[in-house]
């Protein structure tokens, strides 16, 4: 009988252990979608803004243009219409700037009197439609994609009249910029492997392609639904879409040009959803797997042991929730539940909160050279200075792939760029000692501060982040820092 009861809180005690355990199941798979839903919901603010970047530097290059065309409307050569002072001007740019195929004049009816590639036989742009929209609307403009006929090359042209004293055309200066040297801007660095850059016409002709551009410059997509979504996209609008390449991606659309409705040009960076969200899966089934195991053995603990191994258990359960499996800084999901606690906190007692945004420099250098196995290193040894260097309750997080985040409560903006800059240094000062060798690592840093009453937690890392990407910006392994709001 006496074993006979033993054997009964035995069964007793695994019944309790499963029925325990189940809900841990759930929360695992509600963990992973949150997760997923928060990844998704960064990436669209992530890549918004990279691709805002992206449009700044082709405007960039369009106001250059503008400025270089009217510079030389202004020229004795030009205004004189002496073709052969004219040529060597034009010659001269295109030695020092190889982004131009080629720089002309034309007179009004279209023919090219002057090119900086010398003339084998005479040539027009009448049919051209940057010539044809300079011509009617009498001010600076850009055409569609098309081969040149004097550089034989992929190009776009803006052109800009130039009139006599007395308001008469005097002649259309143009500059046919070379496509296959614009498409090295289109190099999406640091983004996830399938990750495109589209820019195209509003004729739905595309004028850069990474990657591919020689399957795709030039074709044209106005039949394709992903035209459609980024036409019917406002500036810098966020879709979802399939990509031309059949490939699932979150896009973030962008005007480049726009000079006016008929020549708007468009960029779509798009980066594939199931990158995005392949860390989240891959922790999910993780934790799933774990959960089992340690379900099993919890339950064989249960009934040869009793409760001494339920605790310890239970306790290596948590710990599995909120740590980085890779790293053991902690994961995402605590630091936004941990994060929006101390936000709450402090509104409560009027002090400040500052979060410090932290990314590896060139971190994809490092996977591609050394292998992923020495990636991984360098994150925990990363994760392991950051944690050495950070104050007793402060955390911090393994936010993203290279990404880390250190949340600083009851600290205002000077002290938390301090301890930013602590944390930089703490990685620039020694390289990482890995199975591949030293590695010198680096880190960029945003940071921000929220006071009572100005925002919430996910306004504060937005903010955060807004300093991290100009950090990038400016050079890298450097640390930004303002308050938010400006006060």
């Amino acid at each position: 009988m006496k074993g006979a009861g033993r054997y009964g809180i035995r069964i007793r005690m695994l019944g309790i252990w499963l029925l325990a355990t189940s809900p841990l199941f759930v929360l695992a798979v509600v963990n992973g979608r949150t997760e997923r839903q928060l990844l998704l919901r960064d990436a669209m603010s992530d890549i918004r803004l990279l691709a805002r970047i992206t449009a700044e530097e082709h405007r960039a290059l369009v106001r250059e243009t503008r400025q270089i065309l009217v510079v030389l409307s202004q020229t004795e050569a030009v205004r004189k219409g002496d073709a052969a002072a004219c040529e060597r001007t034009f010659r001269g740019i295109l030695e020092a700037d190889a982004r131009y195929a080629n720089i002309g004049a034309l007179r009004p009816d279209g023919d090219l009197f002057a090119s900086g590639i010398p003339l084998t036989e005479p040539a027009s742009a009448a049919d051209r439609a940057f010539y044809r929209r300079a011509l009617e609307s009498g001010r600076f403009s850009v055409g569609e994609f098309h081969i040149g006929e004097v550089s034989r090359r992929p190009v776009v042209a803006f052109a800009l009249p130039v009139a006599h004293d007395d308001g008469r055309l005097s002649c259309i200066l143009y500059a046919a910029v070379d496509l296959q040297h614009l498409g090295t801007l289109a190099q999406p660095g640091g983004l996830p492997e399938g990750s495109s850059i589209t820019v195209f016409d509003a004729s739905g002709t595309i004028l850069i392609r990474h990657p591919d551009p020689e399957m795709w410059i030039g074709k044209e997509i106005a039949d394709q639904p992903f035209y459609v979504a980024a036409r019917r996209a406002t500036d810098a609008g966020v879709a979802e879409e399939t990509g031309l390449d059949g490939v699932r991606r979150l896009y973030a659309f962008s005007s480049l040009i726009g000079v006016s409705d008929g020549e708007q040009v468009i960029l779509a960076l798009g980066v594939p959803l199931e990158s995005i969200t392949a860390e989240a899966s891959r922790v999910e089934r993780r934790n799933i797997v774990v959960l089992l195991i340690v379900t099993v053995i919890g339950a064989a603990a249960s009934f040869l042991v009793g409760d001494r191994w339920i605790v310890r258990l239970f306790g290596h359960v948590y710990d599995l929730s909120i740590q980085d499996p890779l790293t053991h800084a902690y994961n995402r999901r605590f630091l936004y539940d941990f994060g929006r606690a101390i936000c709450a906190q402090a509104k409560r007692s009027g002090e400040p909160v500052s979060a410090v945004q932290l990314d590896i420099d060139h971190f994809k250098k490092v996977n591609d050279s050394k292998g992923h196995s020495v990636g991984d290193e360098v994150l925990r040894e990363v994760a392991r200075r950051l944690r050495e260097t950070i104050r007793a309750g402060d955390i911090v997080a393994r936010s993203g792939g290279e990404e880390f985040c250190a949340l600083l409560p009851e600290t205002g903006i000077e002290e938390a760029a301090g301890i930013a800059e602590r944390l930089r240094a703490a990685l620039a000062g020694e390289p990482a000692h890995t199975s591949g060798g030293l590695v010198q690592v680096t880190l960029s840093a945003g940071v921000a501060t929220l006071h009572p009453g100005q925002g919430n937690f996910e306004t504060l890392l937005k903010e955060a982040d807004l300093e991290l990407y100009r950090s990038k910006n400016e050079g890298r392994n450097r640390v930004s820092s303002r308050r938010w709001p400006a006060r």
